[in-house]
C-alpha cells in the first residue's frame, strides 16, 4: 500500500512538473520583454572561538539591499543567537533565539521584534527516538495568534515518511505564524535538527 501511495505521488509530481516545463515554454516563446532581473548575495561567515558570526548582503533585482548580521554564540550544550536585519527602507528587525540538546532532545526558543516594535515568537522541541524524530512547536505570532504543530518523521530503510499536523489557537480566524519575519528567520539561523 506504501509503494502505491509514493508511486501515485511520484506520479503527480511528474505530470506537474511536465505542465509547468511546458507552460513555461509556452510563455518564454510568447512573451517579448527580456527577463534579465537577477539578485545577488553576499554572505561572510567568521568564528572566533565559541563564536560564529554571520554578515550578509541581498541585493534584489531593483537593486535595494538588505543587509544583516546574527551572531552564535556555542556554551556548553547551549547556542544562543542574536541577529539584526536592516530591510531595504531602512527599516530593522532583531531576532534573539536559544537553542539546547539534552540528550537526545533540542529545544529552541525564539524572538522577532518587528520594524514597529511587536514581537512574534516560537518554542520548538525536537526529540530523536531511534528512526522517528517527532517535532512539537507553537508559534506566536505580533498580534497575538498563535499555532500548534507537531511533525513525525520516520525513516525505514530508503524510505522516510514525514507526518505534520498543525492547530491554530484562539479560534478560527487564526492563521499559522510559523517561524516569524520570514527575512530575518530564513538568513539568520541554522536549524538545530537532530541527525535522522
Amino acid at each position: 500500500m506504501r509503494t502505491m501511495k509514493m508511486l501515485g505521488a511520484v506520479l503527480v509530481a511528474g505530470l506537474m512538473a511536465t505542465a509547468g516545463a511546458v507552460a513555461d515554454d509556452i510563455k518564454s516563446t510568447t512573451s517579448d520583454t527580456p527577463k534579465s532581473k537577477t539578485a545577488t548575495k553576499d554572505v561572510t561567515v567568521t568564528k572566533d572561538g565559541n563564536t560564529v558570526t554571520k554578515q550578509e548582503t541581498v541585493t534584489g533585482p531593483n537593486g535595494k539591499t538588505t543587509n544583516g548580521t546574527a551572531t552564535f554564540t556555542k556554551n556548553g550544550n547551549t547556542v544562543t543567537k542574536q541577529g539584526t536585519v536592516t530591510g531595504p527602507n531602512g527599516k530593522t528587525s532583531t531576532t534573539s533565539a536559544t537553542t539546547t540538546k539534552n540528550g537526545n532532545t533540542v529545544t529552541r526558543d525564539g524572538q522577532t521584534t518587528l520594524p514597529n516594535g511587536k514581537t512574534a515568537t516560537t518554542h520548538d522541541t525536537w526529540t530523536n527516538d531511534g528512526n522517528t524524530v517527532t517535532r512539537q512547536g507553537t508559534a506566536t505570532g505580533p498580534n497575538g495568534h498563535s499555532t500548534s504543530s507537531q511533525t513525525v518523521t520516520t525513516r525505514e530503510g530508503n524510505t522516510i515518511h514525514k507526518e505534520t499536523t498543525v492547530t491554530p489557537n484562539g479560534g478560527a480566524n487564526t492563521h499559522p505564524a510559523a517561524h516569524p519575519g520570514a527575512g530575518a528567520h530564513a538568513n539568520a539561523h541554522p536549524h538545530p535538527h537532530p541527525r535522522h
